[in-house]
């Protein structure tokens, strides 16, 4: 079974990107690496769309982006994973872009996975719920992964204070970027705002 360690920061920045659209259908890539003990490391998230999930032709640039990002990185990232949430409250299942997309990433870096957002009211989960609950966000899809985020406290801590000071609202996906090239999709100020807190 593989192990995948997904960080404070990219935990939070999947998070933000859904709660930012709980109304829509979201999905991004996970960026990361391979540890020498097997482990997947994921370090960040890169937001894509929050319409048009299967726009294919953006969505073929959005990871044209990320896989260019990655090769040209000193840290020898990869393209880990794909998340996605669907519009539906309760449709927690993968569609057929889901699967073609993780499976196109798999093609890349074999020990991709493909996580699913719960959907449902997350307004209503932020107000009733105490930080811990977002774990409720996260569900696992491919059994041969155990999923762990790093630093649990810290993670839901981290959410915790975004939503306080409304950061979820100044999450940029390939979207909003493709809509105004001034919005950074890599949420380099954000991801900075981020380690900065706690």
């Amino acid at each position: 079974m593989t192990e995948v360690i997904i960080l404070p920061v990219a935990y939070c920045k999947v998070v933000l990107h859904a709660l930012k659209y709980p109304h829509c259908a979201i999905n991004g890539v996970l960026v990361g690496r391979k540890k020498k003990d097997g482990r997947t490391i994921v370090l960040d998230a890169v937001p894509f769309f929050h319409r048009w999930l299967s726009l294919t032709p953006m969505l073929e640039v959005a990871l044209c982006q990320v896989d260019v990002f990655c090769e040209d990185s000193s840290e020898h990232l990869s393209i880990v994973g794909y998340y996605q949430a669907n519009e539906h409250i309760g449709d927690n299942n993968p569609d057929v872009v889901a699967f073609r997309v993780a499976e196109k990433i798999q093609t890349a870096f074999a020990d991709a996975f493909l996580l699913m957002i719960r959907s449902g009211s997350y307004k209503i989960q932020i107000r009733k719920s105490k930080p811990h609950s977002f774990t409720a966000l996260m569900t696992r899809f491919l059994f041969r992964f155990r999923f762990a985020i790093e630093n649990e406290e810290k993670a839901f801590s981290l959410i915790s204070s975004c939503i306080q000071v409304k950061l979820h609202r100044t999450i940029a996906d390939f979207e909003n970027h493709l809509d105004d090239l001034s919005f950074d999709f890599w949420n380099m100020d954000l991801t900075e705002k981020l380690k900065s807190f706690n």
